[in-house]
């Protein structure tokens, strides 16, 4: 099975997890400046799959970086590994985040 390079994957960790935070601030700053209901749902959403994409990215970039140790005896990149597992809690923080905002948008309905 083919993983592409493992800088690729984290570059794209990195990036959507910016993302789902930049995400996180224009959904604060639109309660402030009266977004419309629609489009706080549509950020929320997006910063959901973002996040979760984040997740999968930075899974399978501790996989590899364990497998690499263990097929081909590479030392351990202490510093991606960390980072990755840093970015993997806040996408989790973002991703909870947002489908509890949008459990509460939706309203308890059975």
């Amino acid at each position: 099975m083919y993983i592409p390079r493992i800088e690729i994957l984290y570059r794209m960790e990195i990036f959507l997890t910016v993302f789902s935070f930049s995400l996180a601030v224009v959904y604060s700053l639109g309660n402030f400046q009266l977004f419309l209901d629609s489009t706080q749902i549509l950020i929320l959403k997006l910063m959901s799959a973002s996040s979760l994409a984040a997740i999968f990215l930075g899974l399978i970039v501790i996989g590899r970086e364990i497998l690499s140790i263990f097929r081909k005896k590479y030392r351990l990149r202490l510093v991606t590994v960390l980072t990755t597992f840093l970015f993997l809690l806040l996408s989790s923080v973002l991703l909870l985040a947002a489908h509890v905002l949008l459990k509460l948008s939706s309203g308890f309905s059975p």
